[in-house]
């Protein structure tokens, strides 16, 4: 091959950067999402400390993994290990975590008791921390894995710098490492209302749920990609967020297929963090619980313009109705 001087070197050199050393954002063209569920073994409407009907913890579980294996997806399942210890229980209980594992899933830390940062002492909630890694990390080890992620409870990350960076030192030094989140659908607040539908056996308003849920669904990934256009000017690897509960178990199939119409490829927490985006800090300060896709734009110097789509109205009302809180 011959090789011209001056500028036709630099088209060569450039067709080499290309492809032979193609940049992150070019070797992921397609777009990717990581799936993460919270709240294991089971998300109970209205009561975050909750463990719920064992029946329902064994049921809801195999039919998430299930579905998961039908999609070759992998994800990681946050425990709140309080769902746990319940009298007569423990042991069926933990083998739905190693049922996650078994399925060649992840396991992390949610709290023991699902604390908000902003609402109680920082030892407290260090101690509530330390209390939530017992049972997982150690049936993780059985499986010859470490527990290395964590999930803030609501993603209250502190009420403040000093609360913020407190924590985050501490669980770094325990060799933790946080899982942001770009993307959820409110899915907690749906399953509050398809359960007390499903409940009550009126199969005409889990429609209208099922209806409304994939539609915010869609709305919330609209709403993440065009934050990741703003910010980064492609598509960043996403990060999920979903709830280990009834809505999810029964209607998990077409979530996944949402993403898959929309292009998606499922990777795991360990690949979607390569993506440079997640480098970006959080200098977000304060309790809400906002996606580090609306956090990120304080460090970038952008408009902070925290607009994410809401359920619909009659959906809210019925969760203020059915759980006496805010949603």
């Amino acid at each position: 091959m011959k090789i011209f001087r001056c500028s036709q070197s630099v088209v060569l050199v450039t067709m080499l950067a290309t492809f032979i050393l193609p940049s992150y954002a070019q070797r992921t063209t397609a777009r990717t999402v990581a799936l993460t569920f919270d709240d294991l073994p089971l998300a109970v409407p209205g009561n975050d400390q909750a463990a719920g009907n064992v029946s329902a913890v064994q049921r809801v579980n195999a039919v998430i993994l299930k579905t998961l294996a039908a999609h070759h997806a992998t994800a990681i399942g946050f425990v709140n290990e309080v769902k746990l210890n319940v009298d007569n229980e423990r042991d069926a209980r933990v083998i739905v975590l190693r049922q996650w594992l078994e399925a060649g899933m992840e396991l992390g830390n949610h709290t023991y008791s699902h604390p908000s940062l902003s609402q109680v002492a920082e030892s407290e909630y260090e101690d509530d921390f330390v209390r939530g890694t017992t049972i997982a990390s150690s049936e993780m080890k059985a499986m010859g894995k470490t527990e290395r992620y964590f999930r803030y409870p609501y993603l209250d990350t502190g009420k403040d710098k000093a609360e913020k960076e407190g924590f985050i030192g501490f669980f770094v030094k325990r060799g933790f490492t946080n899982a942001p989140v770009t993307i959820q659908n409110e899915d907690w607040l749906f399953d509050a209302v398809y359960s007390d539908a499903v409940a009550k056996h009126d199969l005409a308003a889990q429609k209208r749920v099922l209806e409304a849920y994939l539609q915010h669904t869609k709305e919330a990934l609209a709403y993440a990609e065009d934050l990741s256009r703003q910010s980064f000017g492609r598509q960043i690897s996403q990060i999920m967020l979903l709830h280990d509960d009834l809505l999810n178990a029964d209607h998990l199939d077409a979530v996944l297929s949402t993403f898959e119409q929309r292009g998606y490829r499922f990777i795991s927490l360990d690949q979607a963090l390569q993506d440079p985006a997640y480098a970006t800090p959080d200098d977000y300060i304060g309790p809400d619980g906002l996606t580090w896709l609306e956090r990120w734009l304080v460090a970038l110097g952008k408009p902070f313009q925290a607009e994410a789509p809401k359920p619909p109205k009659w959906a809210q009302d019925q969760y203020r109705q059915l759980t006496g809180k805010e949603p």
